[in-house]
Order: C-alpha cells, then sequence, then structure tokens
C-alpha cells in the first residue's frame, strides 16, 4: 500500500525500506502501468560486505529510482534518481528531493484513506451522504394520532436547522431533533468522511483505502460497496484497498472487475479462489453466517428462468433500482421434485403435519417409512429468510373456487409443505400455474420447445440449455411473460420485494 502511495506521496519511500538490512540484500518494487509506464525502487547499503567494523557508511542506504513515461511520451531512456537515506536520523526533505522530478513527470493522481491531515467534516457533508443511507437508519416508528394528517417528514429525514444536524424520529414526525455530529456512531463519522474524501479525489485518480470496514455492520459494509462502485465507476478512480472482510472480498459486491491480491512467501500473489483467502483469514463458515436469503427450487433449470426474471423486473418495472446479484443479495438451494417429503417448512418438528401421505410416499421413492417428523430437514432453520417455487406438474386440480387440490401423495407432500411455510408468515410461495416453469415461457421460444404427451409436459431438448437461451433474450421480450401470465408477475413482484427486504 505504501509503495502506492509513495509515486504520490514520495515521503513514504522512507517507510519502504528496512533499517536494518544484510550487505547482500537488496530490497524494493516496481509497479507498471496500463500505458506502459512504470516506476522502481531499490534500497541497500552503502557499506562492503565485508566492513566487519561496521563504519559510517552503514548508517546511510543507497537508494535507487527509475520511471519509465508512457509508451506515447518518447524519452531517450528511464528518469533516475539516486539518494543515501539516514538509517538512524530522521530523514529530511533535502533526502528525498531526487525522487520528487521523476514522480511528478509520472504525472499521475491519488491520494490514500485515512487522510493524514484530517480536517473537519462539514455540515453539508453530512447532510449529503447520510440521507444514502438512510434505508438503515432506526425507525422507531408508531402510529401516529392525529387522524387523516399527512406529514411531511419521514423517519429518519435528516434537515439543516439553524446551522445544525437535524433528524425526524420515526415516533414523533411533527418535530425534530437536533444531532451533534460528534455524537454520531463511529461508523456513521467514518461513512461520511470516507465518501465525502471519494468525492474530492481527482477524476482518473489511484485511491488508496486501508480497512473501510472497520467501525461497520456488515449491512453497512455491503451499502458502503454500492457507493464505492458508483463513485469509482463516475470518476473513474482505481481503487486500491486493504481488507479482512469478507463483504469487501467478494467480487460480486462491486459488480464490476476486482482482482484479488494477497501477500504469500514474501511475493504479492493474484488469488483467484475467494475461499483460499477467507482461509488465510482464518474465516470459517459459522463466521460468514448464512446468505442473506435462498430461493428454494427444483432444479438448475428454475434458477436460470428467476435470474431471468428477475433481472427483467427491474429493468422493465422498477429501473431506478440496481439488479440483484445472485450470491450477493440472495442464493439458491435445490429439493428435486420427490425429495420435497424429506422437508418441513416449520421451525418445531413437533408441529410438523407430516402425515401418512408423506409416509406413503418415502415408501413409493424406496425410502422406507421410518422417518418422523424431528427427522424432517427445516427449510427456515437453514435460513429463515427463504422463497419457495414448487412445480404443479400433474399433482393437482383445480376445485370449483380456483383453489388448488392435491391429486396424489406428492401433491399432498407440496401442500403440506407450502402451507407450513405460509403458517409462519413466509412470502413469497408460489406453485407454477403451468406444469413447470417452462409452461411461462413456450410463447417466447421455438416452435417444438414443449413436448405433451399422456398429460404430461416435457422439455423437447435439455433444460438448461434451453433455459440459458432464454436468458440471453432481451428484457423487453422476457417482460412479456408478465403480462401473459399473472400468477408469474405476482410471485416475480413478491420475490423482488423480498430480496430487498432481506438485505435491508
Amino acid at each position: 500500500m505504501d509503495a502506492v502511495r509513495s509515486i504520490f506521496e514520495p515521503e513514504l519511500l522512507a517507510r519502504l525500506r528496512r533499517e536494518n538490512i544484510l550487505a547482500d540484500t537488496v530490497s524494493g518494487f516496481r509497479m507498471r502501468f496500463a500505458d506502459g509506464a512504470s516506476v522502481w525502487a531499490l534500497f541497500h547499503q552503502t557499506g562492503p560486505a565485508q566492513d566487519e567494523e561496521q563504519t559510517w557508511e552503514w548508517d546511510w542506504q543507497h537508494t535507487q529510482m527509475a520511471v519509465e513515461l508512457p509508451s506515447a511520451v518518447r524519452t531517450p531512456g528511464p528518469i533516475t534518481a539516486v539518494s543515501t537515506l539516514p538509517v538512524m536520523d530522521p530523514i529530511g526533505e533535502q533526502h528525498l528531493q531526487p525522487f520528487i522530478p521523476p514522480l511528478s513527470m509520472l504525472a499521475r493522481e491519488g491520494a490514500s484513506w485515512p487522510r493524514t491531515k484530517r480536517s473537519a467534516l462539514e455540515l453539508k457533508d453530512y447532510l449529503s451522504i447520510l440521507p444514502r443511507f438512510q434505508h438503515l437508519f432506526p425507525k422507531n416508528e408508531r402510529p401516529h394520532q392525529e387522524a387523516g394528517f399527512k406529514f411531511a417528514a419521514k423517519a429518519g429525514d435528516l434537515s439543516e436547522a439553524n446551522g445544525e444536524l437535524h433528524q425526524h424520529h420515526g415516533d414523533d414526525l411533527s418535530q425534530s431533533s437536533r444531532v451533534l455530529p460528534e455524537y454520531l456512531p463511529s461508523g456513521w463519522k467514518q461513512i461520511v468522511d470516507l465518501l465525502s474524501w471519494v468525492e474530492s479525489c481527482k477524476d482518473d485518480s489511484v485511491c488508496v483505502i486501508d480497512e473501510p470496514e472497520r467501525h461497520l455492520h456488515p449491512l453497512l459494509q455491503r451499502a458502503l460497496i454500492a457507493e464505492l462502485a458508483v463513485l469509482s465507476s463516475r470518476k473513474r478512480l482505481q481503487l486500491i484497498i486493504a481488507t479482512h472482510s469478507p463483504s469487501f472480498l467478494n467480487h460480486r459486491a462491486w459488480g464490476r472487475d476486482v482482482a484479488v491480491f494477497h501477500l504469500l512467501g514474501g511475493h504479492i500473489v493474484r488469488e483467484p479462489d475467494i475461499t483460499a483467502i477467507l482461509d488465510q483469514l482464518g474465516c470459517v463458515a459459522s463466521d460468514l453466517c448464512q446468505s442473506n436469503g435462498v430461493v428454494w427450487v427444483e432444479g438448475p433449470s428454475d434458477r436460470i428462468y428467476i435470474n431471468a426474471f428477475l433481472r427483467a423486473w427491474r429493468s422493465q418495472r422498477a429501473p431506478h433500482k440496481s439488479p440483484l446479484i445472485e450470491n450477493v443479495h440472495f442464493s439458491y438451494a435445490f429439493f428435486d421434485g420427490s425429495c420435497l417429503v424429506h422437508f418441513s417448512g416449520l421451525t418445531s418438528p413437533s408441529s410438523s403435519s407430516f402425515n401418512g401421505d408423506d409416509a406413503a410416499l418415502l415408501e413409493q421413492v424406496g425410502d422406507g417409512t421410518e422417518q418422523q417428523p424431528e427427522d424432517l430437514i427445516q427449510l427456515l432453520r437453514l435460513n429463515r429468510n427463504a422463497a419457495i417455487c414448487i412445480d404443479c406438474d400433474n399433482d393437482f386440480a383445480i376445485d370449483d373456487f380456483g383453489s388448488l387440490i392435491a391429486s396424489n401423495t406428492l401433491g399432498r407432500t407440496k401442500l403440506r409443505v407450502s402451507t407450513e411455510l405460509a403458517g409462519t408468515g413466509m412470502d413469497p410461495i408460489h406453485i407454477t400455474d403451468g406444469y413447470t416453469m417452462e409452461c411461462y415461457v413456450a410463447e417466447v421460444m421455438p416452435r417444438g420447445f414443449l413436448q405433451v404427451s399422456a398429460g404430461r409436459v416435457a422439455v423437447g431438448g435439455s433444460k438448461v440449455q434451453f433455459a440459458l437461451r432464454f436468458s440471453r433474450l432481451s428484457d423487453s421480450v422476457i417482460a412479456t411473460c408478465f403480462e401473459r401470465h399473472p400468477g408469474l408477475c405476482n410471485f416475480v413482484r413478491k420475490l423482488d420485494s423480498a430480496i430487498e427486504q432481506w438485505n435491508g
């Protein structure tokens, strides 16, 4: 980090050298830029290796630097600089002065955070930045007694009054309360300081950020990542971040290309496998807790369809919202047809409605009849935030009132699980209107996509390959499925809303 910072803060070269270095050892660094420019520096002792008496020369370190300008700039060769840095005595500006001209010719803008010279934050910084995180503020709302009166302010709204910061609390929207910035939580103050600093950085800068996750709740870390991603894209910034946070290491959270590096045996190594980094950080699965929410589906093709539906929903119905990202905002789990008999939608096994129909199904699929309610896998214990999509298949009929009636043992198991989940307040729970998810997309797929035989509907080819083909259609075409199938539209709308709630 200090090597990168030294490009625009030459005084940090003093930090990079090793105070006591072997006479036959050289330390240093080299950095290359996309435009062909590069910079390198070397540090080594000035005393000879055989100098057992260690004369005065050992009090100095010989330092060399070379700067190669971008390939578009023609120069006869690298621009070099040489100086000696005192080992024990303070390093003054005169020692670093030879390195400043070549670094300035490199013409690289950059800055580092935390700031070396921190100035007091201004009121406008709080008013412009904190509202972006208002959805994470404590709401402490309660019903208001003034019947028919609508307040202009919402819970958490910030404003300026008499040159001071004020906030409206949810339990009394008729007035605001003064909030002294120095009394704000450390995390909120840090976010304001960091984002105001990033906004002040010049466009096309290299920005070095050291451990931005300090003092921050995981939800707040993810919200900060989203803000940093937007700012860095708009200002064309290159962010170099030192972190120990799994949230910051998750490249999907950034929505853009991210390279993860770590130090291995004295060398900086690019690590494509995030699990290796987490192992080195000492993280175990229980530290990471769980996904923000799980969408249970029968198989891989359902996952592909639902991802396409969610993408099209945001694009066509909620374009002001950011896309939902799998494995960042939610994850999938598969239950695969008749395996659903092994699951319960309740958190207490003793209250499960597991019955003779389920036992009969177990016997039918060859799993015996010894399973008891306490043996069931409890969906909500795996993740308390969940949604489920179940294929209708030929397992249901419709009564005179439009309600589903199970027509076989598997249908009764599907109804049992969905009823148990509904009893916990979980939503959405969806049983497809047609035979499978594929029935929602038949109109926009090639002729022969679905084949009907003896009341069963089958895909005329690989289900996954057809699902991938559907996912590559434009969002506007995919969105026509919502208009043709109100049940699908209602499910995707509820799922989009649920995932948003899971993520705070």
